[in-house]
């Protein structure tokens, strides 16, 4: 049965994010932040590699930072590899991962 959240938690709250509303997730040093349509940042310390292992096939590392929510891209600029989404924020994508982002994409 797929889901359609996702339970996180930091060391003093557990928190459930639908899958809908994440826009991004990012890592700083040990410091992994969960963006959100609302713009709301949770901070946890996880590993990028353990929260894409529970998020589905639609989320995509595009850089050894960042997850993204294919479904909330708005654009790619295919020369500067650059990716913006629903938020407006603005994405580098690394060349390696520049064709899992278009078989998502096409897919």
């Amino acid at each position: 049965m797929i889901q359609d959240y996702i339970i996180i938690r930091n060391q003093s709250i557990i928190e459930r994010f639908f899958l809908c509303d994440i826009v991004y997730i990012e890592i700083d040093g040990s410091l992994l932040t969960i963006n959100t349509i609302e713009n709301r940042k949770f901070n946890c310390t996880m590993t990028l590699k353990a929260i894409s292992a529970k998020l589905p096939e639609y989320f995509l590392r595009i850089n050894k930072n960042r997850v993204i929510n294919t479904l909330k891209m708005k654009s790619y600029h295919r020369k500067r590899f650059l990716v913006t989404l629903t938020d407006d924020s603005v994405h580098r994508v690394s060349q390696r991962r520049v064709s899992a982002l278009f078989k998502t994409l096409t897919s």
